[in-house]
């Protein structure tokens, strides 16, 4: 039996089936929380170098940049 099964359909594991599933959860979980971490430091990184970016250009400049990635975003039908 596959721990997919047990995932997808609630079909029951053998004892060591489940201490090595509980097991690698918590590994999983682990790894998932220091990628949140990760991402996390990286978006602050980039919000504080685009700011530093906004504050020395031209308004001129970065409000034409602002535009355009916003019209970007419309679809055109």
């Amino acid at each position: 039996m596959s721990r997919i099964n047990y995932l997808i359909f609630g079909e029951e594991m053998k004892e060591s089936e489940r201490k090595k599933f509980d097991e690698n959860r918590e590994l999983i979980l682990k790894e998932l929380e220091e990628e949140k971490e990760r991402n996390f430091k990286q978006k602050l990184e980039f919000v504080k170098l685009y700011a530093e970016w906004i504050k020395k250009t031209p308004n001129a400049e970065w409000s034409k940049q602002h535009t355009k990635f916003i019209n970007s975003m419309y679809r055109k039908e």
